[in-house]
């Protein structure tokens, strides 16, 4: 197994409040934002929250949205790729401005292929060329709030961790950082130049704080915050 690097958990603690997405909002009901200034979708969407519990927000422009948004909120946000005040570049850099992270639908007429590649490359999850069949979006609406629902999940299983990271010890940081990297009691106690019945104590310490009963388990556990930082990492160095 390959070594971790000793930084390891002073950077997955950092992470958290770092980037601050806590999803305090997750066992909130999901709202779809419509931004269009027609609003000719608001009513069918209703009807489609109806039948499957969230609830529908209109907004006319962007700046509207934007005025009245909550990020910890969960859900969708559907918007025109034109609207009064803004472009759909400009939505979702804005969005990643704010740390945002409803996942976006984009509807657009004559649209410019580019463009098109420009917002789905931006992370839309879909553009719907109109007119459409309103199966075709409710379809996609339904797909994104799943979609959202469970990265709020992930991102509270990270948070949780992060929280139980910070409970250890720097010495149970250090064990837990040699554990991960495949290393046995014995090979740590000489690595640390520490009595091996400390670093079974140890052990034994942060895997109570952890949660967890087995190394399998603590590589487990923080296999998705040390996927983050990487992510963080190699974003940062371009």
């Amino acid at each position: 197994m390959a070594d971790v690097e000793m930084s390891l958990p002073d950077d997955l603690t950092q992470h958290g409040s770092r980037r601050n997405q806590t999803p305090t909002s997750m066992t909130r009901t999901p709202t779809v934002f419509l931004i269009e200034s027609a609003a000719q979708h608001k009513d069918l969407l209703g009807r489609l929250g109806e039948a499957h519990d969230f609830s529908v927000e209109h907004f006319p422009t962007g700046e509207s949205f934007f005025e009245a948004v909550d990020p910890s909120r969960a859900g969708c946000l559907v918007a025109d790729m034109v609207l009064p005040d803004m472009h759909a570049g400009a939505l979702q850099a804005r969005l990643k401005a704010l740390n945002i992270t409803l996942p976006v639908i984009f509807m657009a007429f004559n649209t410019a292929l580019r463009d098109v590649v420009n917002v789905m490359k931006q992370g839309a999850v879909d553009v719907l060329e109109k007119p459409f069949p309103f199966a075709q979006l409710s379809g996609v609406v339904l797909e994104c709030i799943e979609q959202d629902a469970k990265h709020r999940n992930r991102m509270q299983n990270l948070q949780d961790t992060q929280r139980r990271l910070a409970e250890l010890t720097d010495d149970e940081r250090v064990v837990a950082e040699h554990l991960v990297s495949g290393k046995t009691n014995k090979e740590i106690a000489v690595a640390l130049g520490a009595g091996l019945r400390t670093i079974q104590f140890r052990r034994s310490s942060l895997m109570k704080k952890l949660g967890v009963s087995s190394r399998g388990g603590l590589i487990e556990l923080l296999a998705p915050l040390t996927k983050v930082v990487r992510q963080d990492r190699a974003s940062d160095a371009s």
